[in-house]
C-alpha cells in the first residue's frame, strides 16, 4: 500500500478501534476487509436526529458532512437503506484531527 493508503487505513483502524462495533450495522463492513475509503459511513443507532446533531457540532468544529443513505445490505437487488454520517478519511486528516471527530460524534450520536 502507497503512503496514501497507509494514513486512510490507520484512520480505519483507529475509527474501528474508538467504536468497535457500534458505528455500523452488522455484515456491513467486515474486519477482515481493508477498505481505504475517502469517508466512513457512522451509522450510530439509527437515530437521524442524534446524527444531524453531530452532523451539527462537526460543522461547528470546521468539518463538513451531512446525512447519507447508505445501503448497508450492499446489495444492488435487495438495498437495505439507513442513515449515517459520512466521516471524512482521506490522507490529510491526521489522526489527532479524526479523533476529535470521533469524540465530537460519539457525545452527540
Amino acid at each position: 500500500i502507497c503512503q496514501v493508503g497507509e494514513q486512510r487505513l490507520e484512520i480505519v483502524r483507529f475509527y474501528r478501534s474508538f467504536f468497535a462495533s457500534d458505528a455500523t450495522p452488522i455484515g456491513f463492513w467486515d474486519e477482515s476487509e481493508e477498505l481505504l475509503p475517502f469517508g466512513i459511513p457512522y451509522f450510530g443507532n439509527g437515530n437521524t436526529k442524534r446524527l444531524q446533531l453531530a452532523s451539527e457540532a462537526l460543522l461547528e468544529q470546521g468539518v463538513l458532512t451531512s446525512i447519507y443513505h447508505v445501503d448497508v445490505n450492499r446489495d444492488m437487488s435487495q438495498p437495505n437503506y439507513q442513515a449515517c454520517l459520512l466521516l471524512p478519511c482521506q490522507q490529510n486528516i491526521s489522526i489527532d484531527t479524526f479523533e476529535e471527530i470521533c469524540r465530537t460524534v460519539h457525545a452527540n450520536a
